[in-house]
């Protein structure tokens, strides 16, 4: 074996078994068939910490390190001392705090508008409601869409066909393609449109 590849090989062991910090805490949207297609296989090996979130999405827990991400599982749970609804509170404290603010650009001439960084936890600011009323009450409806990891869409309630033509053409050209549904907000939180 070549040593480089020895080399990384322990390295991602080491950083697989790196104790996850309470700084490193992160949540991450996840497909739901993902989940369900791992257990029917039966590789979904340390479980990974998760929770429903809305429609099609689930929420993943991940410990952001330098150089990778990766879930977290009850070992890493255990070593900070959290329960389930701790744990989230933290990842969502995290999350809040390295994205205060959604930064929206419009799509080309549509009606539309999308994310500008194309980051991996852009999907998950949805778990964020607070970062989401600004834009409702500016727009008057919102209807947001994340068809990948690093890729929002959102319009008004009006614009939904040109919405879904967006989504379904990021669904298929982005990484890591999460979903298709269309989740219009409301003060309690978003739900998914016909």
């Amino acid at each position: 074996m070549k040593k480089w590849a020895l080399l990384t090989i322990l390295s991602l062991v080491a950083c697989h078994r790196a104790r996850a910090r309470s700084e490193q805490t992160h949540l991450a949207l996840d497909a739901k068939d993902i989940r369900l297609l791992l257990e029917r296989k039966g590789s979904l090996g340390s479980a990974f910490l998760s929770r429903p979130f809305v429609g099609d999405l689930m929420l993943v827990y991940v410990v952001d390190m330098p150089n990778r991400v990766r879930t977290m599982n009850e070992h890493d749970r255990d070593a900070l001392h959290l329960d389930a609804d701790g744990l989230d509170r933290l990842a969502r404290k995290n999350l809040q705090a390295a994205y205060p603010a959604i930064h929206l650009v419009a799509v080309d001439e549509s009606p539309l508008l999308t994310n500008d960084a194309g980051d991996d936890y852009d999907a998950a600011l949805l778990a964020l409601p607070s970062l989401w009323q600004p834009l409702a009450h500016q727009l008057g409806s919102l209807v947001v869409t994340a068809p990948a990891r690093n890729r929002v869409l959102v319009s008004k309630k009006a614009d939904v066909s040109k919405l879904r033509e967006a989504t379904d053409e990021a669904y298929s050209r982005e990484e890591h393609s999460l979903s298709r549904t269309l989740f219009e907000w409301s003060p309690s939180g978003w739900k998914p449109l016909p």
